[in-house]
């Protein structure tokens, strides 16, 4: 295995994980069930989800205040041109999704595609020469999205006590819990899941456990 076959890996394994997190997020926060195509034949034939969603990982918009919008890819660093990916992919999605684990973007793949259109933001390449795309600062991000969920702020805070926390690290799965994690919290989570093999990842089970009374 290439340095870069070995790089390609784990990203893909840490953008299924955020996956999962946004499949946790969209359903808590707009009610909307998420089913996601597993097969490499279906991603690339299909698309990523039933529902016509696409998501994401924007590993670096935190520190950029950019999201990277890809319109290319390369399976390697090659010569020759890109294929058509993210916002021009011909596929089943109608819904663009990115962001990071505490600010997620929800738009209508059609509003990226006519900002792409537009000229305003030229194309350029990643460092690695496999991705072709602009960048979307994050205020005409939040004006053009159709929504931007952040969970540092929980819509369902009323599902526990107001003393109430979530530990991120591993716990006991508890049924019937809300799952109260903030973006920072499940990223976090995944770190802890990602470097202990015994930990069952239970994105829907949750110990909440209520803050000690300090004592003067």
């Amino acid at each position: 295995m290439t340095d870069y076959d070995a790089y390609r890996a784990g990203k893909m394994e840490s953008g299924a994980r955020f996956q999962d997190h946004v499949v946790r997020l969209v359903h808590e926060r707009l009610n909307i069930t998420l089913s996601q195509y597993v097969s490499g034949a279906f991603q690339r034939h299909v698309g990523e989800t039933l529902q016509g969603w696409e998501i994401k990982h924007d590993e670096q918009f935190a520190a950029t205040g950019n999201l990277w919008i890809e319109v290319g890819e390369k399976a390697a660093p090659r010569a020759g041109e890109y294929f058509p990916s993210g916002i021009l992919r011909a596929d089943n999605s109608w819904i663009y999704a990115i962001g990071d684990y505490r600010t997620l973007f929800v738009f209508a793949k059609k509003t990226l595609v006519l900002i792409h259109e537009s000229g305003k933001y030229r194309d350029q390449e990643n460092k690695l020469r496999t991705s072709l795309g602009f960048l979307l600062p994050e205020a005409i991000a939040r004006k053009w999205a159709a929504n931007v969920l952040e969970p540092e702020t929980p819509r369902f805070q009323e599902a526990a006590a107001p003393s109430a926390v979530v530990k991120a690290a591993p716990v006991a799965p508890a049924q019937g819990r809300l799952f109260l994690m903030t973006g920072e919290e499940t990223e976090e989570f995944c770190k802890h899941a990602v470097k202990a093999d015994e930990i069952r990842w239970a994105p829907f089970s949750a110990r909440v456990q209520p803050k000690k009374p300090e004592v003067a």
